[in-house]
C-alpha cells in the first residue's frame, strides 16, 4: 500500500486489506521465486526500494528468514519506522528513509524489488541507470519491477497517488533495456481489473465525477468472505493469463512486470 493510502487507516494496518493487495502479494511471491531460480550467486540481501507501508516486504522477510531484507521509502520518517517496528517484529528486516543503498560496499543485494515505484519517478530511465551504475545493484543482481499498466487508464486515482504515468509493457521494456538491463521475463497481470478500470475511467470522463472522499485501497470495507473470494478470482486471473503467455498470447492487465539483470 502506498504510504499516502496507509495514512488513511486507523488502528491495525492489517485489518481489511484490499483483495487487490492480497492477490498482488501472492503474485509478487510467485515472481520472487522465479527471480531466485536465476540468481547466479545467492547473497543474503534483498532490497525493496519504495516499499510503501512495507506490507509486501514484511511477508517476504517472514517467508525467507535466512535473508536480510532492507525496506526503503522516501516517505518514511522516524515515527513511521518506529510504528512499523512496533506493530510487526521481523528480525531480518530493517527500515531506512530514502532510496540510497550505495553506502554499503560489498553488501550489494542479490535481489532488488521496485514494486509500483517507477510511475512516481519523474525521470524513470535516469533513476534506473543510477541503480545500475551507482553501486546500488551489482551486475549479477536480479531486479523485479512492477508498474500500473496502460496509459489510457490514467485517471484521478493516479493523480491522487502522485503517479506521473502508466506503462505499456513495450514502453516499460524499452525503459529498462535503455538503462543497461537485460529483460529475462515480462508480462501483465489482473486483466479482469483492467476491464473494470476502463468502465471507471469512462464514467469519470463522461460525467466529470471524481471519488469523494478518496481513500484508495484503504477504503475497502468488504468482509472476510468477499475479500477471500475476490482475491481467489484475481489469482485465477493471474494464473490463466500466465498459461496464455506460454502460448504467446499476452493479455493486457491493470499491472505489468519485468524481471531483469545487468548485461554481463
Amino acid at each position: 500500500m502506498d504510504v499516502k493510502e496507509r495514512s488513511l487507516l486507523s488502528g491495525d494496518a492489517n485489518v481489511r486489506r484490499h483483495p487487490w493487495e492480497l492477490a498482488r502479494l501472492d503474485v509478487v511471491r510467485t515472481l520472487v521465486r522465479r527471480c531466485l531460480r536465476i540468481l547466479p550467486n545467492r547473497s543474503d540481501v534483498v532490497l525493496d526500494i519504495g516499499c510503501g507501508d512495507a506490507f509486501v516486504v514484511q511477508a517476504l522477510a517472514r517467508e525467507y528468514p535466512a535473508w536480510r531484507f532492507v525496506a526503503m521509502d522516501l516517505a518514511f520518517d522516524h515515527e513511521m519506522i518506529a510504528t512499523l517496528r512496533q506493530q510487526t517484529v521481523v528480525p531480518n528486516l530493517e527500515y531506512r528513509r530514502g532510496l540510497d543503498f550505495s553506502a554499503e560496499p560489498g553488501k550489494r543485494p542479490a535481489l532488488v524489488l521496485m514494486l509500483d515505484l517507477l510511475e512516481h519517478v519523474q525521470d524513470d530511465a535516469a533513476f534506473l541507470r543510477e541503480i545500475v551504475e551507482g553501486g546500488t545493484a551489482a551486475p549479477e543482481s536480479v531486479i523485479l519491477i512492477t508498474v500500473p499498466a496502460m496509459q489510457f487508464l490514467f485517471s484521478s486515482h493516479d493523480v491522487l497517488l502522485n503517479h506521473r504515468r502508466r506503462y505499456e509493457l513495450r514502453t516499460l521494456k524499452q525503459t529498462v533495456s535503455g538503462s543497461g538491463l537485460a529483460v529475462t521475463e515480462s508480462g501483465y497481470f489482473f486483466a479482469s481489473l483492467a476491464l473494470a478500470r476502463v468502465a471507471g475511467v469512462l464514467f469519470e470522463k463522461l460525467f466529470a465525477r471524481k471519488p469523494t472522499p478518496w481513500r484508495g485501497i484503504a477504503g475497502w470495507r468488504g468482509g472476510a468472505l468477499v475479500t477471500s473470494l475476490a482475491k481467489r478470482l484475481l489469482l485465477l486471473d493471474f494464473g490463466f493469463c500466465q498459461v496464455l503467455k506460454t502460448f504467446g498470447v499476452q493479455v493486457p492487465g491493470l499491472s505489468c512486470y519485468v524481471i531483469c539483470q545487468g548485461r554481463q
